[in-house]
């Protein structure tokens, strides 16, 4: 039996024009019963983007200030109180926030549409009933909010390989304290129940993934942008990164998450698709980001040796000496304080790495890449392995 909510409208939008994302989300959101079925007069709405980092929307590690007022302007429209609330990594401070919201174009957006911008930067720790959370640090306005409109950003993931709406629920943990919960589940299956467990407490009644660009490559936060023309939107999160991550050639077995919340009877991984062809917005070479797993060591080489071979095969973060400006963001957010800026250059003290990639996600210039070490290229060869 189909669990409740899992229907996803997709819809193509070829451009950020502000006409056409209005067009394509009220056409998206009308498959799922029209904004009445969600906005109603005095209630309290909060949207909770992709923000993650101080970063040009054109660069695609942030959902496009269109998306963000489209939505905006229907749900004020019906009276309601519309608050955007969104913690980002590093530093979580009220001048932290107006940078953020200021380079991501949100400013305009918030004087033309009524909606409310957040500055309060205080949470509260609530019970969580999870597989892997009994307690977690929430920002407050996610806690206040009648409804919750999660927006997301189609991006590719080195740790998560897929970075989608029940990811972007992550943002609900305050600041640095994402480090502090990177270091508590090290392993992508730890990491990836965890963030289940913060969706399915969060509960979105909205879900929207601005898939008009998308990130590829060295994503959440290094890779390229990829034309896709789509938006998504669903009741349910895990209906929508199904839909979204499948013009991309994912499989849902391939993505962590949404395998853990089928298993755990939250999702039943089968999604009517309401609006536009799949076929016609698949991208046929979208770009994967490198993964740490050693999956094909594991597959060709005697389990006894597994083991002591990993260290030597893991994927691990680089720095790019020519494309560091010695900033710091890196080690600020790095959960095991291993990278240090030594002459104006970060330096990661390889040892104490937990392959979290923190620091590659919140990188600005790009100076840090995931790489594998050149004995994993000689297995390749040896084993006739394929480099994914």
């Amino acid at each position: 039996m189909r669990n409740e909510g899992e229907t996803a409208a997709l819809v193509r939008c070829d451009s950020y024009e502000e006409e056409k994302v209005q067009a394509a989300l009220d056409r998206a959101v009308g498959f799922l019963g029209g904004y009445d079925a969600f906005f109603r007069p005095g209630m309290r709405v909060v949207i909770k983007p992709n923000l993650m980092r101080k970063s040009d929307p054109a660069l695609c590690a942030v959902v496009h200030p269109s998306v963000i007022r489209a939505v905006a302007k229907r749900a004020v429209e019906r009276g309601a109180h519309v608050l955007l609330a969104e913690s980002p990594g590093g530093v979580y401070n009220p001048a932290a926030l107006r940078g953020i919201y200021e380079a991501a174009g949100l400013l305009p957006v918030a004087e033309e549409t009524g909606m409310e911008l957040n500055y309060d930067t205080s949470d509260r720790e609530v019970p969580v009933p999870g597989r892997r959370l009994k307690s977690l640090h929430v920002i407050s306005p996610l806690l206040e909010a009648d409804l919750v409109v999660n927006i997301a950003k189609m991006k590719s993931h080195t740790l998560a390989v897929y970075s989608g709406a029940v990811k972007n629920l992550y943002g609900v943990i305050p600041g640095l304290l994402k480090a502090e919960m990177h270091f508590q589940h090290q392993s992508v299956e730890s990491f990836s129940d965890m963030v289940v467990d913060i969706c399915d407490f969060i509960k979105p009644q909205l879900n929207i993934v601005d898939a008009v660009m998308a990130m590829e490559g060295e994503g959440p936060g290094s890779g390229d942008p990829r034309e896709v023309d789509a938006l998504v939107a669903s009741p349910s999160a895990y209906a929508a990164d199904a839909v979204s991550a499948g013009l991309a050639g994912y499989a849902i077995d391939e993505l962590p998450m949404l395998r853990l919340a089928r298993e755990r009877g939250l999702f039943s991984g089968e999604v009517e698709i309401l609006g536009d062809d799949p076929e016609s917005l698949r991208v046929k070479d979208f770009v994967r980001a490198s993964q740490r797993g050693n999956h094909l060591l594991q597959s060709k080489v005697p389990g006894f040796l597994v083991k002591p071979l990993e260290s030597w095969f893991a994927l691990k973060p680089k720095v790019r000496r020519k494309a560091c400006v010695g900033c710091g963001i890196c080690a600020r957010t790095c959960p095991v304080k291993t990278i240090e800026i030594r002459g104006r250059k970060a330096k990661i003290h390889p040892k104490a790495c937990i392959q979290c990639f923190c620091c590659l996600e919140f990188c600005p210039k790009k100076a840090i890449a995931a790489k594998r070490n050149w004995l994993f290229r000689a297995a390749i060869r040896v084993t006739g392995g394929r480099k994914k």
